[in-house]
């Protein structure tokens, strides 16, 4: 279900006069940060993430600044934000994602208090 979600869509391939020509995309595991204040809910993300062969959590940090600082260090393909987060809050903390690795896909999660 989450690789679903995560897919990435298949290699288009072509040869130097524009005929498609067959290209197997590579097999690529989804490295993925998690984040979140709550260590229930990014312990319970891990468990799930971690039963799919084709993710692999690099990293689990509490707040903003120390997304950052891991993004920098670990390049994950995804960071798991938790959308009520201290210093900065999520919704800031998508822009600073954004302004240091443009490329990264954010997935927003928020837990009821």
């Amino acid at each position: 279900m989450l690789s679903a979600l995560l897919e990435r869509k298949p290699a288009i391939c072509v040869d130097k006069k524009g005929t498609d020509i067959d290209c197997a995309p590579m097999k690529h595991t989804i490295r993925i940060l998690l984040t979140g204040r709550h260590k229930l809910m990014t312990d319970g993300l891990r468990a799930l993430f971690e039963n799919e062969a084709d993710f692999r959590i690099v990293g689990q940090v509490a707040d903003g600044p120390a997304a950052i600082d891991l993004i920098a260090k670990l390049k994950p393909d995804v960071v798991v934000l938790d959308l009520i987060m201290q210093a900065p809050d999520g919704l800031a903390g998508i822009g600073q994602i954004k302004k240091h690795a443009p490329a990264i896909k954010v997935l927003r999660v928020a837990g009821i208090e």
